[in-house]
């Protein structure tokens, strides 16, 4: 049996996105510019840049836009070479060119972990890099490759875990963990969706990013929807977690929160500013 690698990364863009509604009445949250690039290409630029060239990206059927972005534009192509615009036109050119890119249709909004199943034949078996477009990392290399070097050396689900406030626990998972001797790694003892400051285990918070066996296709599909009729990847994890292994590491990178107005405001003006600090 061949060495195990992982070749596929899953972006989820199907959601209504209605913390930063109501923009995205019409517009895909994934394609509000974020200093001067769309959300969602961060997440693709950091999948490539970690070398997964085999990217499926779920829409819903109302966000087609987002497929029209990846997808190639001859017309445009022509226009932008007869102007002369060779840097636009390189762009354009590598856009749809860089990754083997597959669209995957969520027909009912019913949480991360339902469009995770909707991209089961995609996934065919195989272990899986999960990006979360609103998320954006400052650090000296991908923040995915974090996980993906921790996956390879553990064999072994691994989530991105960041050190949140108390408030916080409203907004995200949070984990219940235990110290392992690797500094900044974690054996996950119990994870559950948004809890808040009464119930919260931990002050450790489940981010953006997380590399996982292809098993939790199984536990998602005996997850109940929650009250909201939507199945949560936290609760397909929390039941993964009374009978496998996982792991948690802690992002040591700073994170951008693009996925509401404040979040986006801030990651325009701190990314922003980086760019023009390098001109």
């Amino acid at each position: 049996m061949g060495k195990r690698i992982i070749r596929k990364a899953i972006i989820p863009a199907a959601g209504y996105g209605l913390r930063l509604f109501p923009v995205t009445k019409a517009v895909p949250k994934e394609l509000l510019p974020v200093a001067g690039k769309p959300m969602i290409q961060y997440a693709w630029e950091e999948a490539l840049a970690c070398g997964l060239k085999e990217i499926g990206i779920i829409i819903h059927p109302e966000k087609e836009a987002i497929k029209k972005f990846f997808l190639p534009d001859e017309r445009l192509e022509r226009l932008v070479k007869k102007k002369g615009q060779e840097e636009i036109y390189r762009e354009i050119l590598s856009m749809p060119r860089r990754a083997k890119i597959t669209f995957i249709y969520q027909s009912e909004r019913r949480g991360l972990g339902h469009a995770l199943l909707s991209a089961r034949d995609f996934i065919a078996d195989e272990p899986f890099a999960l990006l979360n477009p609103d998320n954006i990392y400052l650090g000296r290399k991908p923040c995915l490759s974090l996980l993906l070097e921790a996956w390879a050396e553990l064999k072994a689900s691994v989530i991105l875990l960041g050190k949140i406030k108390k408030e916080e626990t409203e907004k995200v998972a949070v984990a219940e963990v235990k110290p392992k001797e690797q500094e900044g790694l974690y054996l996950i003892k119990d994870v559950e969706e948004k809890p808040g400051p009464q119930k919260a285990k931990s002050r450790f918070g489940v981010w953006g990013r997380a590399v996982l066996e292809p098993e939790i296709m199984a536990y998602l599909e005996r997850t109940r929807p929650d009250r909201n009729q939507e199945i949560q990847l936290t609760d397909a994890l929390r039941q993964w977690t009374r009978e496998r292994i996982l792991y948690g590491l802690l992002c040591p990178y700073r994170r951008l929160d693009a996925g509401d107005w404040l979040g986006f405001f801030q990651a325009n003006l701190i990314l922003i500013r980086k760019k023009m600090s390098v001109l």
